[in-house]
């Protein structure tokens, strides 16, 4: 459940993310505003409501108009180096949390392949000791030693197979 949330979470901040960069770069920092007017820089021409205003500014307003606007052009470019920066470093965190899951994974099967094993040997030791005590008394008929034996067999086989999948991880 936490994973779920967790990755709901990081989708709906690169949402978000996204839809910033998108807003950013559809206003475009082109209007910068002076004196209180603002004008619109698009390219190399100066622009308020809508009409072209470059020849009728004086040189010092086209150069102020005009630094104003490559500061916030610079200020737009570099938010977006570090918005793809953090970008970067979500999908480097997205994936050491995968590796971490995976190994975490790995370390469970492993413990409970050892617990598997640990308990194949506790019951062929427990019929072994059996076997052992009924051969003793005396009591056990040739029907009865074959079964037990067969028993004996197929619980080895189980531990050989519990060693070979703990070897394997």
């Amino acid at each position: 459940m936490r994973s779920f949330l967790f990755l709901n979470f990081t989708l709906m901040k690169s949402f978000f993310t996204c839809l910033l960069l998108f807003v950013c770069t559809f206003f475009y920092a082109q209007e910068i505003t002076y004196n209180g007017t603002i004008y619109t820089v698009k390219g190399k021409e100066i622009y308020h409501n809508k009409e072209k205003v470059t020849a009728t500014l004086t040189a010092p307003e086209k150069e102020y108009v005009f630094a104003a606007f490559k500061i916030e052009k610079a200020t737009l470019l570099e938010q977006k180096e570090q918005e793809e920066k953090l970008k970067g470093l979500e999908k480097k965190q997205r994936k050491a949390e995968k590796k971490l899951n995976k190994a975490t994974k790995k370390l469970k099967k492993k413990a409970q392949a050892e617990k598997k094993l640990k308990k194949a040997q506790k019951k062929l030791e427990k019929e072994t000791k059996r076997y052992k005590r009924l051969h003793k008394k005396g009591g056990v008929s040739t029907e009865k030693d074959l079964k037990y034996q067969k028993k004996l067999k197929g619980l080895s086989n189980n531990i050989f197979k519990a060693k070979k999948k703990l070897k394997k991880l």
